[in-house]
């Protein structure tokens, strides 16, 4: 697989020459804007370089780069730094990773202008591949890590239903009030939707201990609605005309052995029933 290489500034036609007969693609942004939006927009690289040639925009570039890319920055410098051995008899060039400035300790790779290619272009890929590696693990970690939030927010989700089901299914058993008995739920059928909702145990406890003499008619969400003044959608029932057999919809649930009535014949009923005898 082939490598990416972002680089800022300046051509360094013998860096790049290097890189590139190495396997390496390099794509050069010349101005600040162009970088960034290379960076936001395009795809990711596998490491970002830079040269002290941009002395003056390279801090802006670098905080670009760690803001809108995780890919290892290099810098490649273009000026030898020279520090005296430890005798003190010679001076010596710096070599890879040195520190002696305290802005490059944030790159990940320095490159001396004197250094041997191959030691360089070595390390290059040696850093490209330690960030395939670290990126891929980063996204194992989140893979799991929505995994187990997954997993979590189920597990949630079965403890209420569980805990609402325990309610559900308590029962109140007479041990010192008397008249009290064991109660179990009931299924009954809401009388404005039709749909069947359950009556609780705990529920009919409250009824007895409120002396309320009836069930209660309607499903949880239509009480509610009831409640908050908002009109519940009633249930159509869809039957025949119990006097000319024609298709005819009603806004309730029939009761059995009594007729109902399309509209028309529902009229002729009531005309017939308010003409004089």
């Amino acid at each position: 697989m082939a490598s990416g290489i972002l680089h800022f500034g300046q051509e360094l036609s013998e860096r790049f020459l290097f890189l590139k007969n190495a396997g390496f693609s390099i794509h050069r942004c010349a101005t600040f804007l162009e970088f960034q939006d290379a960076l936001k927009y395009e795809a990711d690289r596998d490491a970002v370089s830079f040269s002290d040639l941009e002395e003056e925009a390279l801090p802006l570039a670098l905080r670009a780069a760690r803001s809108f890319s995780s890919a290892p920055s290099i810098l490649f410098r273009t000026r030898s730094l020279l520090s005296f051995s430890a005798d003190g008899s010679q001076q010596v060039e710096m070599p890879l990773h040195a520190e002696t400035d305290p802005a490059e300790a944030d790159f990940d790779l320095i490159v001396p202008p004197s250094a041997s290619p191959r030691a360089w272009v070595g390390s290059v890929a040696a850093l490209i591949a330690r960030g395939r590696a670290l990126i891929r693990r980063s996204e194992s970690i989140r893979e799991r890590a929505k995994r187990l939030c997954a997993e979590a927010k189920a597990e949630g989700e079965r403890f209420r239903t569980e805990r609402e089901r325990a309610r559900s299914a308590r029962t109140f058993t007479a041990v010192a009030a008397p008249g009290w008995t064991t109660l179990g739920d009931k299924l009954l059928t809401c009388a404005n939707c039709g749909v069947e909702f359950v009556f609780s145990a705990g529920e009919q406890f409250f009824f007895e201990q409120r002396h309320f003499l009836h069930d209660p008619k309607h499903c949880r969400k239509c009480r509610a609605e009831l409640r908050s003044g908002a009109a519940p959608a009633r249930r159509k029932t869809t039957l025949a005309c119990a006097a000319c057999g024609a298709s005819t919809v009603v806004p309730f649930k029939p009761n059995q052995g009594r007729p109902v009535l399309c509209r028309p014949c529902l009229r002729k009923q009531d005309t017939k029933m308010g003409a004089p005898s």
